[in-house]
């Protein structure tokens, strides 16, 4: 990924053959069990680096067993642990049991080598700082992943790169980076357009988001269009669809959508 900040673009199943040779891709654990070609495509075609994602903030929330059964199957190179919303003891304690259970030891699971990642919860900043010096200190825990609502919750309305300043000099995100002890992620595109464009970070490795599928879907007339609402809406104002599974938007709109937005964290 060469030092710059990779865009892993979650995709609507119909266009997953568009992210084939993007560097790295962050996959929904729910929507491997819903649709058959997003599977099939993550296990059989796609070969770059792999997250799997437990599907909590889609409200689909899969078991540690299963999560553990679908990595298996995809070949996974990183899995994003079960949280608690909001509770950062009790996400602290999910993480710990979920690494010291059963299936995320066998001898399959423990092939695939795999990062894991552990996302902050908290409903004060007081709260979500304890949580992320907890995960700092787990050593099963490889990468911390910045949720752009979970740091909404503990922040409000202040700006998230601010918040990302001041917590990489407390904790020296840059020294763990540089010296291969962690990684850090940022979940959700709500990221790209109002914080990451404006503000580099050469400790973060990665973020994801559905924002250029969603956008496309939305307005994609033609890229004139897509491009004013880009500029003139709130990224919120394209929410993620109920028939998301069963939809395909133009690849080639899309494509360019999404390289509009990778083009941001260059």
């Amino acid at each position: 990924m060469g030092g710059v900040t990779a865009f892993a673009h979650i995709v609507p199943p119909s266009n997953v053959a568009l992210v084939e040779h993007d560097p790295i891709q962050l996959v929904i654990a729910p929507y491997l069990q819903q649709s058959e070609i997003y599977r099939a495509f993550y296990r059989d075609v796609y070969q770059n680096y792999l997250i799997l994602d437990n599907g909590a903030f889609e409200k689909q929330l899969v078991s540690a067993e299963e999560l553990a059964e679908l990595a298996i199957e995809i070949g996974a190179h990183e899995v994003v642990l079960p949280d608690v919303f909001d509770d950062g003891p009790g996400t602290l304690e999910r993480a710990r049991e979920t690494l010291a259970m059963g299936c995320f030891n066998t001898r399959s699971y423990r092939a695939l080598m795999a990062n894991h990642m552990g996302v902050p919860q908290g409903k004060t900043a007081h709260e979500y700082e304890e949580t992320l010096a907890g995960m700092l200190q787990i050593s099963g825990i490889k990468t911390i992943g910045f949720s752009y609502q979970c740091l909404a919750t503990a922040y409000g309305t202040e700006d998230r790169a601010q918040v990302l300043e001041r917590l990489n000099k407390k904790f020296r995100f840059d020294a763990y980076y540089d010296g291969g002890l962690r990684m850090f992620h940022a979940l959700g595109g709500g990221y790209t357009m109002t914080d990451l464009a404006k503000h580099k970070f050469p400790w973060l490795r990665s973020v994801d988001g559905s924002i250029a599928a969603k956008v496309t879907l939305a307005c994609g007339e033609s890229w004139s269009v897509v491009r004013r609402n880009l500029l003139q809406r709130k990224l919120t104002e394209f929410p993620r669809e109920a028939d998301w599974l069963t939809r395909k938007a133009d690849p080639v709109m899309l494509r360019g959508v999404m390289n509009y937005f990778s083009d941001q964290l260059k």
